[in-house]
C-alpha cells in the first residue's frame, strides 16, 4: 500500500541535482509515475528539475536540519545518494516507519575508505563477499571531502 496521500507514488531523493543522482531523478521524473521530492543543500544553481520537484533544504552533516526537514513526512521509498559517514544514516534510519523502502547508494567513505587493492576477487574478476573485511586506510578516508569533487 503506498505511504503517499496521491495515486502516485512518493520518492524522497537524497541528493539528485549531481551526478548519479541528477540521472537518477531524471529517469524518476521521465517515467512520470512518481512524485519526487528532492532534499540537499540547494546550492545547485539552477536546480535543473526547478518546478518539477518538490524541494526540502538542510545539509546532509547537519542531523537536527535534516530531521527537522522531514518531520512529518512519509514516503514510499528513499533514495540516498550522499551518505558519506555512518552518522549521516541516523536521520533516516530513525524515521523508519515512514518510509516503504531506503536505498543508499554512496561512497567508500562509507566503508572507512577500503583498500581496492586488498578486494578478494574470483576466477572471472569480480569481487568477491569476503572484500567487505579489507583493510581499512585512513589517509584515504582523510582525503574525502563532503560535497566536494
Amino acid at each position: 500500500e503506498s505511504m503517499a496521500a496521491s495515486a502516485r507514488p512518493s520518492v524522497l531523493v537524497l541528493g539528485g541535482t549531481q551526478f548519479i543522482g541528477r540521472a537518477s531523478v531524471a529517469a524518476l521524473l521521465s517515467d512520470g509515475g512518481y512524485d519526487v521530492t528532492l532534499l540537499n543543500r540547494g546550492r545547485s544553481r539552477p536546480n535543473p528539475f526547478e518546478g518539477r520537484v518538490a524541494t526540502l533544504k538542510a545539509d546532509r552533516t547537519d542531523a537536527a536540519a535534516v530531521e527537522a526537514a522531514l518531520a512529518s513526512r512519509r514516503w514510499d521509498a528513499v533514495i540516498d545518494f550522499i551518505a558519506f559517514a555512518p552518522a549521516d544514516l541516523a536521520p533516516i534510519v530513525s524515521r523508519r516507519e515512514s518510509i516503504g523502502l531506503y536505498v543508499v547508494i554512496s561512497t567508500d567513505s562509507v566503508y572507512m575508505a577500503c583498500d581496492p587493492g586488498s578486494f578478494s576477487r574470483g576466477a572471472a574478476g569480480g569481487l568477491l563477499e569476503e572484500s567487505s573485511g579489507g583493510a581499512i586506510d585512513a589517509a584515504r578516508a582523510a582525503d574525502d571531502r563532503y560535497g566536494e569533487g
